[in-house]
Order: C-alpha cells, then structure tokens, then sequence
C-alpha cells in the first residue's frame, strides 16, 4: 500500500516546474493583477528582495518599484492566489534567510527563490481529491526527477509492505 502526502507531492511537482522555468531564458507564466498590490518591506527585507527580483521575475512575479522600501505587484506565478502576494513574498524572504542561516552549502539564489516558492504555493493544495485528480497527481510526481522527497527532504511518499498492514490488525 502506498500513501502519498498531497501537499508534499504538489511541492515537488511545483518546484520542479519552477527550477524548470528558472533554467529557461524567458520569465515563466504570469497572472496579471487586475489591481497592482502595494507590497511594503523593512529595510533589511527591501534590500534581500531586490537582491532576488531577477529570480522572482523569472518565476512569474511582476515587481516594479514605486517608493522607498515599496514594490507594486502586478503580477504572479499563474498558480499563486492573488491575495496572497505579501504574505507569501514575506514568507519567500523569511525561507530565504533560514536557508542561508543554516546551510553549510548555500543553493543558488534563485534555488532558493524556487524552493519557497514550490512550498508556499503547496500549503494551499489540501482539498479532497476526485479519483481523476489523485490520478493525475500521482503521474505528475512520478514525473519529477526525484519523486520521493520534497526538495527540503521531506518524503512524499509512505510504502507499506503487506506484512505491516496485517501487523496493524493482528490482535494480541
């Protein structure tokens, strides 16, 4: 029996996307806001983001400057809810940081970018699932280069052998 953990099958998959996308010449697909976001940082964060623009614009956001410390988003990865742009930029910054606090090897920048990127927008992906969907999901995965971990090392994927099952049942 297999177990697949959906929200870190769906990281996989976007990270692999959005590592795909970042290796292209052209910026990846974008959402267009009907309404540019007002997005306001701390100086420390203005300055880790603007580090990063090349990278998030490679992966479909559309920042422009227009003040101190503040961007206007005016578009997302085609997969990002629009509502959610501070937070998950914030969150994009925040992951950034930690990586680069705790790793003896720091990724490429725009690793990083992709990484937070594929984590975020996978939090959201919980729902329940049609047969059609849990399909599709599972072909998608097995798709990725590395189907068993999320790019962070989480599994997504639990195997249990026949043995452990009857195990579960056996009674005392």
């Amino acid at each position: 029996l297999m177990l697949l953990d959906q929200r870190a099958a769906r990281e996989r998959i976007l990270y692999d996307e959005y590592a795909r996308a970042a290796e292209r010449a052209a910026p990846a697909g974008s959402q267009a806001l009907l309404f540019p976001q007002a997005l306001h940082f701390s100086a420390a964060d203005f300055t880790l983001i603007q580090e990063l623009l090349p990278d998030l614009d490679a992966l479909g956001f559309r920042l422009r400057e227009i003040g101190p410390r503040a961007l206007a988003a005016e578009g997302v990865p085609a997969d990002v809810p629009a509502a959610d742009v501070q937070p998950l930029l914030d969150g994009i910054l925040e992951q950034v940081r930690a990586g680069r606090a705790t790793a003896d090897v720091r990724p490429a920048p725009r690793e990083q970018v992709a990484r937070a990127l594929a984590r975020r927008a996978a939090a959201r992906y919980t729902q329940r699932l049609s047969d059609a969907e849990m399909s599709a999901l599972v072909d998608r995965l097995f798709a990725c280069a590395t189907p068993n971990y999320t790019p962070g090392g989480q599994p997504t994927v639990a195997v249990l052998a026949q043995g452990q099952i009857e195990a579960l049942f056996r009674q005392g």
